[in-house]
């Protein structure tokens, strides 16, 4: 059976994300595949393999500076927990020390 934690974050990643019409897609895709009904019907391993594929659909992230880059969900959580720089340093290809936008921040 699910986790009451794995149908929060399932519902989460669905619904909170500007890829909701992607979301919703695949999921109904994946219970199709499983011939399941709901979440509840699912198994540990199953919704663990659902919030995997739900993570790996990408989404926009507007960096600092303006730019927009496609990266997976997962990168979205990384910035909201561990802030904006590290959602530079880890997703633009512009090494952060070189960053124009960054330097002129100080």
């Amino acid at each position: 059976m699910t986790t009451e934690a794995q149908e929060h974050y399932i519902n989460a990643l669905i619904s909170e994300y500007a890829s909701v019409e992607d979301d919703k897609i695949f999921y109904n895709d994946f219970m199709e595949k499983l011939g399941e009904a709901s979440l509840d019907t699912l198994s540990t391993k199953e919704a663990s393999a659902l919030i995997q594929g739900l993570i790996g659909i990408k989404v926009p992230l507007e960096m600092q500076c303006g730019k927009i880059m496609m990266v997976e969900k997962d990168e979205i959580m990384r910035g909201q927990t561990m802030g904006r720089l590290d959602e530079c340093m880890h997703n633009c290809e512009i090494d952060f020390n070189e960053c124009e936008y960054l330097k002129n921040q100080e």
